[in-house]
């Protein structure tokens, strides 16, 4: 479903060499053509519109949803953010897309480094979407630690909001400062300065090394993991079988994400508020 016919045309183009002569895919930009009872529904539209499409499918009188997978950023404001938590406040099925947990190279570096001490995490790299993309390293150091984020800061560094590649929404450059309740310490750095995309760890004098330019996970005693990001187009098959089967699945649980969520876009509405003549408390990221 989607209201787009072109977003329809490419959805029916990628699916072509797909599938097979048993599968059955219908495609439709009328809401009112869905079926009513739905095992796994997976939202992907933008984050202005998440809580409005969450609204339109939560309400059981007219359909029945198994399971839920919803795409990042969840919101654009804290009061969206927080009815979408009072509308999932008590299911156990929804899920929202953070796919690196369930990637086999960050399944072993979790393996190799021993995460139960403090360790300093520090992302960086050439103005990379902050604003979109950083959550993701947040829920995947939730994940290698166990532990929840606790703090959170932003400075723009002299940055200022600018558009973004998709249409109609900002990014900004700047860093995130954050300790987590085990007292692992975060940042997470987004500039101008040409710079390789990277993860440092640090602990206890030792450093790794988490390198997306060579695609290579480097220990301090030289030991290398080889690895890399997957597509989700490449991760949906399995998860959906997981969720379908066993009613479960690797993905991070909704309320744990909105929980370190809301402190992010905390910060960046609060920065929105200082550096523009605005006062929405709605802001235009995804």
């Amino acid at each position: 479903y989607d209201i787009s016919l072109l977003s329809i045309k490419k959805a029916k183009n990628f699916c072509k060499g797909l599938i097979n002569k048993k599968t059955q895919l219908d495609f439709t930009t009328n809401f009112n053509n869905l079926p009513k009872t739905i095992d796994l529904l997976i939202l992907s539209n933008t984050a202005d519109s998440r809580l409005d499409l969450i609204y339109k499918f939560a309400n059981e009188r007219h359909f029945h949803i198994n399971s839920w997978i919803i795409e990042k950023l969840l919101s654009q404001s804290l009061n969206d953010l927080n009815k979408m938590k009072r509308i999932f406040e008590n299911r156990n099925n929804v899920w929202v897309s953070h796919p690196r947990r369930v990637m086999k190279w960050y399944k072993d570096i979790r393996s190799s480094v021993t995460f139960d001490k403090k360790i300093k995490f520090e992302v960086s790299g050439y103005n990379w979407g902050l604003a979109c993309n950083a959550v993701h390293f947040f829920d995947l150091f939730d994940w290698w630690l166990n532990s929840k984020l606790t703090f959170l800061e932003f400075n723009d560094l002299g940055s200022k909001w600018f558009k973004s590649k998709r249409k109609n929404f900002i990014e900004i450059n700047g860093m995130f400062n954050g300790k987590y309740s085990c007292g692992s310490e975060v940042t997470i750095l987004s500039d101008n300065k040409n710079r390789d995309f990277k993860i440092n760890i640090l602990s206890e004098g030792k450093n790794w090394v988490l390198d997306y330019k060579s695609n290579k996970f480097i220990g301090p005693n030289g030991k290398l993991i080889y690895g890399k990001d997957m597509l989700m187009s490449e991760l949906v098959g399995p998860l959906v079988n997981d969720i379908i089967l066993n009613n479960s699945c690797g993905l991070t649980k909704f309320n744990d994400s909105a929980d370190y969520y809301e402190k992010i876009l905390s910060c960046l509405i609060d920065h929105w508020h200082k550096t523009t003549n605005s006062n929405s408390n709605k802001i235009p990221i995804t």
